[in-house]
């Protein structure tokens, strides 16, 4: 599977330096507990149509391994959000597009602890999804703007407040996974005005 490194908070509001490491595409008891055992703070299992798109059956057993590993036997609690850090590995489940009925019948079936929204899913969804949610944000790899104008503009687009925002950089018609950096003085901006941002 392919580690993506993401930092949360780099300065600002938000404990500067924090740092959030997540493995994106497991799908195997295996692999979950590996990443957890090098570090991993977060285990994504992707539901979106995706080549590594996880079945329900396996998600399950990523689940309860993670939660074995981290030593609990129910959903981590979350109401105060992850800016003084994880101290035991979550489970994501990364959805695009998918109708909240699905989501929350995932979340309860599988036991995923955070939900990603990669898609475009108006924020006014946020609230009806039973777990707390990550918001994806793409960020335009060229923009003349200033940053405090990009930053502004995801910012009036907020109407929920998500667990946290992860930026990604979009090139072209590719929405994240690129590889390529966006100007991360924008985390500044939106952390001053929003919530924890993870930079992808």
């Amino acid at each position: 599977p392919r580690v993506k490194r993401e930092e949360e908070g780099r300065g600002g509001a938000y404990n500067g330096g924090l740092k959030v490491v997540k493995v994106c595409g497991i799908c195997e008891e295996e692999d979950a507990v590996k990443a957890c055992r090098e570090g991993a703070n977060m285990i994504g299992v992707i539901f979106a149509e995706s080549k590594r798109k996880c079945s329900r059956e396996n998600a399950k057993k990523v689940v309860q391994s993670v939660r074995k590993f981290g030593e609990r036997s129910d959903r981590e609690d979350l109401r105060n959000g992850i800016t003084r850090g994880i101290k035991r590995p979550l489970v994501v489940g990364v959805f695009q597009n998918s109708p909240v009925s699905y989501i929350n019948e995932i979340v309860q079936d599988v036991g995923i602890d955070v939900v990603q929204l990669h898609g475009d899913e108006g924020e006014g969804c946020i609230p009806e999804i039973s777990v707390p949610c990550i918001r994806v944000v793409s960020v335009p790899e060229e923009d003349e703007r200033s940053v405090e104008e990009r930053g502004g503009e995801i910012l009036e687009k907020v109407t929920e407040r998500p667990l946290a925002y992860l930026l990604d950089t979009k090139v072209g018609g590719r929405e994240g996974g690129t590889g390529v950096t966006f100007d991360h003085d924008i985390v500044q901006v939106v952390q001053s005005g929003g919530g924890p941002v993870i930079v992808a």
